[in-house]
């Protein structure tokens, strides 16, 4: 099926060739990954564009090549506004340029702004530290199920500003314990004061989940799970790749201590 000039996929995997998006295989890689798991809906040229969602409330993603023309401009802002009405609550990730060409599309009646900017990051070593604490990393099992898919919401709540399913975070939490892709740090008391979660996809680990409960913050354990596990993925050859929000400095200055380097920069865009 076509529509807005582009074709239109449902709930399919696969129906894009990841390889157009080698210039930013980084900054788009959640892209990239959603893609291989039969997301709501892709509309796509195959070559230039691609207009992806995963599932609400997480925001529609938008890629283009850099040398996009004013035709395709107004392709995506169509496509945008009808299927993904801001009105509805939907939001965008796409490239600052974009953003600013959609901000001042007079199909959108001057009703976009930013939300966010999200920096994309890659660790190639990581760095030496005696900022040690007490406690050690270990990979999430069974026992922490219940406690996981609290943290998990906290964390969610936190960063989308909305409530999200519980019981959808804890099939979440499930399958990556499952696949042995979830990491907490836990103290001297066998508390989890942190958390975090990787994809493994196309030669990286993509973290996710990363979450520092409350009244452990600011003791080093965020900082010491990151850099044992950024370590361990290095160790098999793997580049650890995750994005952060640039309203977290403090988050950013940990990931820089890790070893971690900001290669590209997204923002999100709605109402």
């Amino acid at each position: 099926m076509r529509k807005y000039g582009l074709d239109y996929y449902e709930k399919q995997s696969d129906v894009v060739d990841t390889e157009i998006m080698k210039n930013n295989r980084i900054t788009f890689s959640i892209l990239a990954a959603i893609l291989k798991n039969q997301p709501d809906r892709v509309y796509t040229d195959h070559k230039r564009i691609i207009i992806c969602q995963s599932c609400r409330p997480f925001p529609v993603w938008v890629w283009t090549v850099e040398t996009i023309t004013a035709d395709e401009k107004q392709q995506i802002a169509e496509c945008l506004h009808v299927e993904f009405p801001v009105e509805e609550g939907y939001t965008y990730n796409m490239s600052h340029q974009l953003a600013d060409q959609l901000q001042r599309n007079p199909v959108f009646d001057h009703k976009l702004k930013i939300q966010f900017i999200l920096f994309s990051f890659r660790c190639d070593r990581v760095l030496m530290s005696n900022d040690h604490c007490e406690g050690a990393m270990r990979k999430a099992c069974n026992k922490d199920i219940d406690v996981l898919t609290q943290y998990k919401y906290e964390f969610e709540t936190e960063a989308l500003g909305s409530e999200p399913d519980r019981e959808q975070c804890k099939r979440s939490v499930q399958q990556k314990i499952e696949n042995g892709t979830f990491f907490v740090w836990e103290n001297q008391e066998h508390e989890i004061t942190s958390m975090a979660s990787i994809v493994l996809d196309d030669g990286m680990a993509k973290f996710s989940n990363v979450y520092a409960v409350p009244r452990f913050r600011r003791k080093g354990y965020t900082f010491n799970l990151m850099r044992s596990v950024t370590q361990i993925i290095l160790e098999k050859g793997l580049v650890p790749v995750l994005y952060t929000n640039a309203d977290y400095p403090a988050s950013n200055g940990c990931y820089k201590k890790v070893g971690y380097q900001q290669v590209g920069s997204l923002c999100t865009i709605g109402a």
